[in-house]
Order: structure tokens, then C-alpha cells, then sequence
């Protein structure tokens, strides 16, 4: 089946560092599904999925054990991965437009109050430092009182 699908319902999938050798991840030859729970009617998207249903993909174990809106899924977004591998340099990928990557590359992700320009440039100004890397990688550092 031959379907054209609106980047809209598409998320780039980052599957491996092969794909982008520069850094900024532009371009995948890969996406994934990014459709909503209620699904349009008459839509492309809509009639991809009928057809899938036909094809039996949603009885697959794998994703039957999405639940009964099977095409929906709450990918972790990102516009920042780090693949971590003991055998290479750790390699660090952004790119402006949000990406899924495979779970084998390291994501930041950023909490819905920064900013598109202090994720771009690594500027929060109300943040000390050490408080804007915690920020960062998502974990919460308490200062110790002065004692």
C-alpha cells in the first residue's frame, strides 16, 4: 500500500549514529507513527490504520499490549541524544525539529518551561549552574543549607 501521511501525524526516528555523522540530525529515512488517540475521520492516517488492522498488525504481542488505540503512542520526544557506548566517543546529535531515538541513544529531555532558545543555546539565566545541569538531565538537586 502506497499512502502519503502529513508530517504531522510522523515523528523522525534517530535509529543510529550512521544515519547523521555531523551532529545536527536534520533528515531520517525513518519515522514513526505519531497519530493521535481519536483518530480523524476520512483521514490518510485513518485509513492506514484500517488497513493495518486488516493486515492482523494489532494482533501482534508486541503491540497488543498497547491496548485498544494500538497506533497511539506517547513517544519521549527530544531535540538532544547522546549515544553512550563503552567502545566510541560519546557522540552528542541535536537537531531544531523534535526526534524518537532507538533505546540504545540517550535523550535530554526538557521540561515544557524551557524555552525553544535555552534549549538551543544553553542559556537559563535564572539558573545557578549546577542547578541548570540537574535541570537538564531531569534530576533535582537540593542545596545544602549553610550551616
Amino acid at each position: 500500500m502506497r499512502i502519503q501521511l502529513s508530517q504531522n501525524y510522523l515523528t523522525p526516528l534517530f535509529a543510529s549514529p550512521k544515519e547523521e555523522r555531523t551532529g545536527e540530525f536534520s533528515k531520517s529515512p525513518t519515522w514513526v507513527l505519531s497519530a493521535p488517540t481519536s483518530l480523524p475521520a476520512g483521514s490518510a492516517v485513518t485509513k492506514y490504520v484500517r488497513h493495518c488492522e486488516r493486515l492482523k498488525v494489532h494482533d501482534a504481542p508486541s503491540v497488543r499490549a498497547r491496548g485498544k488505540q494500538w497506533w497511539h503512542v506517547p513517544w519521549k520526544e527530544s531535540q538532544v541524544a547522546v549515544q553512550i557506548h563503552p567502545g566510541f566517543l560519546h557522540q552528542v546529535w541535536w537537531s531544531p525539529k523534535s526526534f524518537v531515538a532507538k533505546n540504545n541513544i540517550h535523550i535530554l529531555e526538557f521540561s515544557s518551561g524551557v524555552n525553544q532558545f535555552a534549549r538551543e543555546s544553553g542559556a537559563c539565566p535564572s539558573l545557578s549552574p549546577p542547578t541548570r545541569f540537574a535541570y537538564w538531565t531531569g534530576f533535582p538537586l537540593r542545596r545544602r543549607s549553610s550551616r
